[in-house]
């Protein structure tokens, strides 16, 4: 890499330091990587490393804040099938916001608040039902049968003493959630 401070292409190493960062008026403290020049000692500019620690300390930040991780917000919007284009429209946000999101910007309380409620599929099918105009068919479908692989089936049968027995299980094995609307076998 080029090293300003010695004016020429130089070998370099990445250190660990640490560093502090301002996000949203509040000092963040972290274990950052850096890249440092091996002749002269001087930090070299390292894009790659430089957001990584960006996100690093925006990490930080949500998680004291009680807000979702970059990584729960793809969870919850993978969990109903959709793009993000076409999540953030079914959530009346932005076209680009989830996608800012799901790449590590930090949200807002309301708009946080509002995607984890999405975690809770009826509450994701409540929306998705008011704004189904704002999303191709496909994409209405696509989701609906996602929620529907959600759904908590019932069966029941009868011990020997003639009481009822109550089972509760995913309609599909991978479902790690169950949620109302429940239906009989």
């Amino acid at each position: 890499m080029y090293c300003p401070n010695c004016n020429s292409e130089v070998l370099t190493e990445v250190k660990t330091v640490s560093e502090t960062y301002p996000v949203k008026g509040e000092e963040i403290t972290i274990t950052a990587k850096v890249r440092c020049c091996k002749n002269c000692g001087q930090d070299i500019w390292d894009e790659e490393l430089d957001e990584q620690n960006l996100l690093d300390a925006f990490a930080i930040y949500r998680q004291r804040h009680g807000l979702l991780q970059a990584d729960e917000i793809r969870r919850i919007r993978e969990k109903y099938g959709l793009s993000q284009v076409a999540f953030a429209k079914v959530l009346g946000l932005g076209d680009k916001t989830i996608a800012r999101y799901e790449n590590g910007s930090i949200a807002d309380m309301a708009q946080n608040n509002l995607i984890e409620l999405m975690k809770q599929p009826s509450n994701f099918r409540e929306l998705l039902q008011k704004n189904r105009d704002k999303i191709s068919k496909q994409d209405y479908e696509n989701a609906m049968n996602n929620l529907e692989t959600l759904r908590v089936k019932v069966t029941f049968s009868y011990t020997t003493d003639s009481n009822m027995v109550y089972n509760l299980r995913p309609n599909s094995p991978n479902s790690p959630e169950f949620w109302g609307d429940r239906y009989y076998a």
